[in-house]
């Protein structure tokens, strides 16, 4: 571990001591496969999750052997496979997405969103490739202290090499709320009238899941002319030129 990889350990253990639980905590009815089969993943993936408690990961997926060419075993070792170059983005942008979870949208809220940013991480090749990475809050304390965090790390440099050095919050379990942050230097973009609609949003979930037009059409019990025009609704908004882009963005800022 280099300095700026030990900094960032202690950094990390440091802040997160302001909003991580002081007692072991117990996940309960937490169903992490049923959380991970809602989530896509557009490219090689693993998975992992955190106890702030404990400062352990545990629950790491088959995935991540293939990936790091290795089984990581704590935090540590999976700081050591992010780019130095980018460890004070991954700081400023977690302390950005955690502090506006917290105190903009409240502590109690914390379960209801996936936080989302980009950065890059060494592979068994030893070559450096730009990675999705997305974190869900599995439990809290009664004092809304975080406790077990799902991350989920997917390859995603086959749709892009560069890193938009942005943050995203986006609502989960139906909640049709988008939030983007400006890493750099921490403005705040806050989308009360998100750019999608619930019907469109729904659209693109399907269509990132490989779904034709018809299929989509008897999934949502719509015409197959409705949904010919959400699509193309979709893209104007968008100002993608394709389905491809469009849901490679959306993917990669957290829509879907």
């Amino acid at each position: 571990m280099n300095i700026k990889q030990h900094q960032f350990l202690n950094t990390l253990w440091s802040r997160t001591s302001h909003f991580s639980t002081e007692k072991e905590m117990i996940s309960g009815n937490i169903q992490v496969n049923d959380l991970l089969s809602s989530i896509f993943y557009l490219g090689p993936c693993y998975h992992y999750i955190i106890d702030f408690h404990t400062h352990r990961i545990t629950n790491v997926s088959s995935g991540a052997g293939n990936i790091l060419g290795m089984t990581p075993q704590s935090i540590k070792d999976i700081i050591d496979r992010i780019h130095p170059d980018d460890l004070d983005f991954a700081t400023q942008a977690e302390d950005a997405v955690i502090n506006h979870l917290r105190y903009n949208l409240g502590a109690s809220n914390a379960l209801k969103y996936k936080m989302s940013f980009c950065m890059r991480i060494k592979t068994a090749n030893g070559a450096y490739k730009l990675f999705l990475h997305q974190a869900i809050i599995l439990s809290t304390d009664k004092n809304g202290h975080f406790a077990k965090v799902l991350n989920i790390h997917t390859d995603i440099s086959h749709l892009s090499t560069t890193n938009s050095l942005k943050a995203y919050l986006s609502g989960i379990y139906g909640i049709n709320e988008y939030i983007e942050i400006d890493v750099f230097p921490n403005a705040v973009n806050v989308s009360n009238t998100p750019l999608f609609s619930k019907r469109e949003a729904e659209i693109i979930h399907l269509l990132a899941k490989g779904m034709k037009n018809k299929e989509i059409a008897d999934q949502l019990f719509i015409s197959l002319n409705t949904v010919k025009n959400h699509r193309k609704n979709i893209l104007q908004k968008s100002g993608m030129k394709n389905c491809s882009e469009l849901i490679a963005r959306c993917f990669i800022e957290g829509l879907v």
